[in-house]
């Protein structure tokens, strides 16, 4: 396995993402690229640099003029206060220059054109942007679905945190993340560091970590961007005993958010199952539509399992999902491919199942639990090229799963291998 080059995992994922597609002809991705941008910080003479040049102006007079045998000791006590003074006048510069810099949102037009404004960000929600512009317009209100993009300037810990977690570590990326929020004021900019926080738990599948932080960021905005990265149940396994006591908390709790995710991971469980599905059906008619979908999809688990599911149903499942934002669809996709393969329709199970690792890969586990059935499937039904494919981008890119040492077994024993470590398995933040 070592041998393989980064050539050679970059032709396996460029096949999976092709098979994918091929497989899912009928998809409608509106991807809405995350909020980024670079620092855009802008330096001007202040009037405490200003005074600053003045100061030391007066203070040479004043040591040109002073008794010969106090020049060493002025000096040293002059270049000490000077260089306390730089420091101060350097921080105000940059502390300035982030807070002065400006936002900049980029809209779709409906003729298709896209349109740049510029100005500060008072809130991004999950219903809208507010920019208020230097024009003399006020506040300019967008809504969410026509923003295509939010740029602003981040702290210098945020950005290192942003780049530590593509780079995949987690670990590194949280101590960022954890010191950018201390230094953030911005509600909606707080949110983002929440969400990364998040995604720095579900690295490793820890939930338990993962649902405060994402509580936090629906108690600021109900209707969040975010709701992509709630840490929910979607398979048909029992959480184990921490979870399940946490869970119980969470399903007590007041939060209709807070008792959706408890119940999704109580939902299996043989003492609070019962519990869990009537607290379902109330938030499936909850006054927030985010919850009262991901509550019905939820639902959809206990029909999948006892394999009650139509093909009616099924079909009014698929298209619900087609209809919802691109940050609710994950579970649908993952219970609708369940479904599909107990009902042995081993293609269409596929489809739905490489929505995960190849759009919707934020809780990695499900991504690679989604990705290791779908390549059991197509190897099912005789496609064991593309079978190998899957298998082998599992390993390298889940490979710290449950589910990325039975893939390397199974690529192996399709290349004719004997089964070896998986190679440098990415790190584990737990």
């Amino acid at each position: 396995m070592k041998s393989l080059c980064d050539n050679s995992r970059r032709q396996a994922f460029t096949a999976a993402c092709q098979f994918g597609k091929t497989l899912a002809t009928q998809s409608r991705r509106q991807c809405h690229p995350p909020s980024s941008g670079e620092p855009r910080c802008v330096s001007t003479r202040t009037d405490q640099q200003r005074d600053f040049i003045d100061t030391n102006k007066s203070s040479r007079f004043v040591l040109a003029s002073s008794k010969v045998s106090r020049v060493d000791s002025t000096l040293r006590v002059l270049s000490s206060a000077c260089s306390a003074c730089r420091l101060l006048c350097v921080f105000f510069i940059a502390t300035t220059a982030i807070c002065s810099a400006q936002d900049r949102v980029i809209i779709q037009q409906p003729g298709g054109s896209r349109l740049p404004y510029s100005g500060y960000v008072d809130d991004y929600t999950g219903r809208e942007v507010i920019l208020r512009t230097k024009t003399g317009e006020g506040l300019k209100r967008f809504p969410r679905e026509d923003v295509i993009q939010v740029q602003t300037a981040y702290t210098a810990h945020h950005e290192k945190g942003r780049q530590l977690l593509a780079n995949g570590k987690p670990t590194e990326a949280k101590v960022e993340l954890t010191q950018a929020l201390k230094e953030e004021d911005r509600a909606w900019v707080r949110r983002e560091i929440l969400a990364q926080l998040v995604r720095c738990a579900l690295w490793n599948g820890n939930y338990r970590a993962a649902v405060p932080l994402f509580l936090s960021i629906v108690e600021s905005d109900p209707e969040t961007i975010h709701y992509g990265l709630a840490p929910l149940a979607w398979g048909d396994t029992v959480s184990d005993a921490g979870l399940k006591v946490d869970s119980r908390v969470w399903l007590a709790d007041k939060s209709p958010v807070s008792q959706l995710i408890g119940a999704s991971h109580l939902l299996f469980d043989r003492e609070l199952n019962d519990q869990a599905e009537k607290i379902l059906r109330q938030l499936a008619r909850d006054v927030n539509i985010k919850v009262q979908r991901l509550a019905q999809m939820q639902l959809w688990r206990v029909r999948s399992l006892g394999g009650a599911a139509t093909p009616n149903e099924l079909g009014r499942w698929e298209a619900a999902i087609d209809e919802l934002p691109e940050e609710l669809r994950v579970g649908g996709y993952y219970v609708l491919g369940q479904t599909f393969r107990r009902q042995h329709q081993p293609e269409r199970a596929a489809a739905m199942l490489l929505w995960l690792p190849l759009v919707y890969d934020a809780d990695r586990y499900l991504a690679a639990r989604a990705c290791f059935d779908a390549a059991e499937l197509v190897a099912s039904f005789g496609d064991h090229a593309q079978a190998t494919t899957l298998y082998s981008e599992l390993v390298f890119r889940f490979g710290d799963t449950p589910y990325g040492r039975q893939a390397e077994e199974r690529w192996k024993k399709l290349r004719g291998e004997t089964p070896g470590p998986t190679p440098n398995p990415p790190e584990k933040s737990r």
